[in-house]
């Protein structure tokens, strides 16, 4: 062991015995030191920036000047001389300067020399300085990721952390939270984020951690965040809506006292309100210590809730016109236009225009014709057919909406959507299954996700199962904890992230796939404008426009692409067996194609490499590499043909 490795482990058992870090946090850096991992070796570092700004040695000659580009050499010149600068002082000035100034990739930067950096508060501080000119380039979570991923976080550090974090966005502010240790400490970390006033933080921004249980509170911890909200109010330094913060944070004291002097007494609700998005459908992402594991997909068991009982005042109501005070009553029947203050009913049926302009909190609510709910609203089932307009939260066990609505946030244990929906708030759900016209346009959270139709995701989609027909196009990231199945169209923006992926009809994806070493079945037209990585197998049946299938270290094991309907076209095929064919005059133009038996029909491809090549009749190949045997046929083209030594 050298004696950077001694000093640093001598370093984590010391703070291991004075209680400064976690076991959990000694363990994780104790395995990154044995692994290599953050030693400060200049010379890997060196190596790794070599490999990803893909820079010729220094007496390769052969540039591309055919094009009169007489600056190339000049270019790779500075870029070597840069990485040769390299020094454990200057390591992260470099890679800004090759960032900003010569095209480095910034998210290889955060994957692949990152974890090299020495663990040391200089390195650290001038990462934290250097997330301006990474946040151009690549996701802020992403940063924030990467930099807690591979430095131990003292108290100093994760209030530099957590403020930096708070410049960058309201999401990156949340996912540093996040991987922070879940403990009162943290949460009055945050706090003096909040009260530095050094950064744009929002009230919004709070109230997602609160909700989402990121913060662990005493009482007196509780009273200062509501002493500062309310200085900052009054100063109007504060940036969004506090409507319901404060009283989710009076919710999170232990001594709460129900007021019984004249006023309305808190009652098992209040819980309803406050629990329906704040249970922690994230435990599945963190470990003990709040800490990511390696499992991205959520668990829905919180999705359900259980309704308090309610003394109504009446047995039966048939309201008319507009009534001013609550509405309690077991069976609320509305024959003619209605507008209710607010509404308790373990039965509400509407068969008649409908306005709710404070809380509903009933059992069952139907609604045949029209139903505006202008504040939240709390069931265990609904049912509307006709028009709905909820402007605040509905949550209940089971939501069947029919004809046109518009909802903000909801959760249910079931969500059934037919017609035409826009949904402009978050959605969590142990099924969701909409057809018509339907519009998410913020995050999705369910088990099971069916949509059929005319289909839009705006905002990330984290499921168990996805099964789409019809038009479908998501803008944004797509997880899928299992199966994503789509016939039709198809149209990703964002990364996509499956187990296992079938589509039929046409495909876009313009992120590309990764398949989290399972299968990726094309029946149809594919575009990947990225790579379809780590499958495990992939069947094209019908036209493929890639620029790379499949994966290194033979986790690919088979590609197997039958042509018909037009030409395809691949950068790169990897797989352990290739196999090409055609059911028609469809030809596939590859770069290169490797692996260990390679079966080709109809391809033109520069370079082909294998133990086992078959090269079929239509093919047009200008290097064949074998290690084994060759078999050629007698309508096939082979430039040149060379027998090579097993790797």
């Amino acid at each position: 062991m050298s004696a950077y490795n001694t000093e640093r482990k001598l370093d984590i058992l010391t703070k291991l015995a004075g209680g400064t870090i976690t076991p959990q946090e000694a363990d994780r850096l104790l395995k990154r030191l044995e692994e290599g991992v953050g030693n400060g070796d200049i010379e890997e570092i060196r190596q790794r920036i070599y490999e990803i700004l893909d820079i010729p040695d220094a007496d390769d000659n052969n540039y591309d000047d055919e094009d009169g580009d007489e600056d190339e050499e000049q270019w790779y010149s500075e870029q070597r001389d840069l990485a040769d600068s390299v020094t454990s002082d200057t390591v992260i000035d470099v890679c800004r300067e090759l960032i900003e100034g010569y095209d480095m990739d910034a998210d290889s930067f955060l994957d692949e020399v990152v974890p090299l950096l020495p663990d040391s508060d200089d390195t650290f501080s001038e990462l934290l300085d250097m997330t301006d000119s990474l946040t151009g380039c690549c996701n802020a979570e992403e940063i924030i990721r990467a930099i807690r991923d591979h430095f131990e976080m003292t108290g100093h550090r994760a209030q530099e952390f957590l403020l930096k974090a708070a410049e960058l966005s309201d999401s990156a502010f949340i996912e540093a939270v996040r991987t922070l240790e879940h403990s009162i400490e943290t949460a009055r970390m945050v706090l003096r984020v909040y009260e530095s006033g050094e950064n744009d933080a929002s009230a919004e921004c709070l109230a997602q951690m609160v909700a989402d249980d990121l913060l662990v509170f005493d009482d007196q911890l509780v009273d200062d965040y509501i002493e500062m909200l309310g200085t900052m109010m009054g100063t109007g330094a504060f940036r969004g809506n506090t409507s319901n913060l404060i009283s989710m944070l009076i919710g999170k004291k232990s001594g709460r006292k129900t007021n019984t002097a004249g006023a309305e007494r808190a009652d098992s609700w209040h819980n309803v309100w406050r629990d329906c998005f704040s249970k922690d459908s994230d435990a599945a992402l963190r470990g003990n210590n709040g800490r990511r594991n390696i499992s991205p997909f959520p668990s829905y068991e919180s999705v359900s809730i259980e309704l308090p009982e309610i003394n109504y005042y009446s047995l039966s109501v048939s309201p008319e016109g507009r009534v001013g005070d609550r509405l309690s009553a077991r069976n609320v029947n509305i024959n003619s236009p209605c507008e209710l203050e607010a509404v308790d009913a373990r039965r509400l049926h509407a068969e008649a225009e409908t306005v709710i302009n404070g809380e509903a909190r009933c059992e069952s609510m139907d609604s045949r014709v029209s139903l505006l709910l202008r504040d939240r609203a709390c069931f265990d089932r609904l049912r509307t057919d006709g028009e709905l307009e909820a402007c605040d939260l509905l949550v209940g066990n089971s939501a069947d909406i029919r004809g046109k609505s518009r909802l903000s946030d909801i959760q249910a244990r079931v969500i059934s959507l037919n017609g035409r929906c826009e949904l402009d708030g978050a959605v969590k759900a142990a099924s969701v299954t909409a057809s018509g016209e339907t519009e998410f346009r913020d995050t999705v959270r369910s088990a099971d996700i069916c949509v059929a139709g005319d289909t839009s995701f705006f905002a990330d989609v984290h499921c168990a199962r996805f099964n789409s027909t019809g038009s479908l196009k998501a803008q944004r990231e797509v997880w899928v904890q299992d199966l994503l199945r789509c016939e039709g169209t198809a149209e990703f923006e964002g990364r996509l992230i499956c187990r296992r992926f079938s589509a039929s009809g046409k495909l876009l994806l313009r992120q590309g796939v990764s398949c989290n070493h399972g299968a990726f079945e094309i029946n149809g037209s594919c575009i990947s404008m990225a790579k379809i990585d780590e499958v495990l197998s992939a069947s094209i049946n019908g036209q493929i426009t890639a620029t790379d299938i499949g994966a290194l270290l033979n986790w690919t094991k088979a590609v197997d692409i039958t042509m018909r309907g037009g030409d395809s076209s691949v950068q790169t095929i990897t797989a352990v067996t290739t196999r090409v064919d055609a059911l028609d005059s469809s030809r596939l133009k590859a770069g290169s194609i490797s692996g260990y038996s390679i079966d080709i029909k109809n391809t033109d491809a520069d370079n082909i490499r294998a133990n086992y090549v078959a090269v079929g009749k239509g093919c047009h190949i200008k290097l064949l590499q074998y290690v084994n045997a060759v078999q050629v046929h007698p309508e096939a083209i082979v430039e040149r043909t060379e027998k090579i030594s097993p790797n």
